[in-house]
């Protein structure tokens, strides 16, 4: 083969061997290349070719891949009827509502985030009156003197609140007596420390004000103000109360009953 090929001065090139013979391949001449032009690609054949019109052989190969169409949307309706493929769905649609559900506590978590780094400390300012600008020292009287209100709140009761609770104090030592007596071993306590913070909610402050004027943790704020409304909403259906002070506590309930704390009880 060599040989010939050397006689006939063309450079062949080997490109691998099997157990049939070598593949070889040779630069194409002008010749070839204007002979292959001729040759019609397959994407330029048309459908309405005349020898594919006779060719049975085309129109077989066309009635079976009809047929093959036709079984295959069959059997995809069949599937989408099985109880494995309905599972299957309300699985995929849970899991795109739980993807929406992640984005969304992602975007609420950043937002809770830009609040928190925009609320100053309560008493911070206070705290910061007793250093010296100058030189950054401590005042004795910063150190020992004790601040004038809780941390954990900033709105005060109202003068109405505290005069109810010093008059309900008055009665306070009755009613522990009754307790004891009957054995109820939970005493009732009366603190004022919270009041103010019921009070601003009951008074239609909205809950972006009470947080951003509050160090309290917000958590623990909305269970204060769930389990307040949830009280309120106790004292009608207790035998032998007071007409007004059913009135008022339904109508204190309502009022407090509003998101985003309304949404803790569904």
């Amino acid at each position: 083969m060599g040989m010939l090929l050397d006689k006939e001065d063309m450079k062949w090139y080997k490109i691998s061997d099997s157990e049939v013979g070598g593949l070889w391949s040779m630069e194409g001449s002008p010749e070839t290349w204007s002979w292959s032009i001729n040759v019609p690609v397959l994407s330029s054949l048309s459908e309405n070719d005349e020898l594919l019109q006779k060719s049975q052989e085309y129109h077989d190969a066309v009635e079976l891949y009809k047929q093959q169409r036709t079984k295959v949307a069959c059997l995809k309706k069949k599937i989408s009827r099985t109880e494995g493929f309905k599972e299957y769905k309300k699985i995929l649609d849970m899991a795109m509502f739980t993807e929406e559900k992640i984005k969304r506590l992602k975007a609420r978590s950043k937002r809770l985030n830009n609040r928190i780094k925009q609320i100053e400390p309560s008493g911070w300012k206070e705290f910061l009156q007793s250093l010296l600008q100058s030189v950054q020292v401590w005042f004795p009287e910063g150190i020992k003197v004790p601040p004038w209100r809780n941390n954990s709140y900033i709105y005060e009761p109202s003068t109405t609140v505290v005069n109810l609770i010093n008059f309900l104090d008055e009665q306070r030592s009755t009613l522990l007596h009754l307790q004891e007596k009957h054995r109820v071993t939970i005493s009732c306590c009366l603190d004022s420390q919270f009041g103010g913070m019921v009070e601003a909610w009951a008074s239609g402050l909205t809950w972006r004000e009470m947080m951003m004027d509050c160090a309290m943790d917000n958590g623990d704020l909305a269970r204060l103000l769930r389990q307040t409304i949830d009280l309120l909403a106790q004292i009608p259906k207790l035998p032998d109360i007071d007409p007004l002070l059913q009135s008022n506590a339904m109508t204190a309930s309502n009022v407090m009953d509003r998101p985003p704390i309304s949404e803790l009880a569904e």
